[in-house]
């Protein structure tokens, strides 16, 4: 019984470690950055600098241009 709970207080830790490194993570990185495409996640749809375009519609030319700017 005794090594089932150092178990269950290690995993608890272990957890609780990576909870808080994801934490961490997502909060360095949940912004926008320089250069990057924004695809909409309700019409999958992106801003290219001719117009909109469906985001399986972008040519590797459109994205090399979108860097551009």
């Amino acid at each position: 019984m005794e090594c089932n709970a150092v178990v269950q207080e290690g995993l608890w830790h272990s957890n609780a470690r990576f909870t808080a490194s994801m934490s961490r993570i997502m909060e360095e990185y949940s912004h926008p950055f320089k250069d990057d495409i924004l695809v909409s996640t309700d019409t999958l749809t992106c801003d290219t600098p001719d117009r909109p375009k469906q985001w399986e519609r972008v040519s590797k030319k459109d994205v090399k241009n979108r860097r551009k700017y």
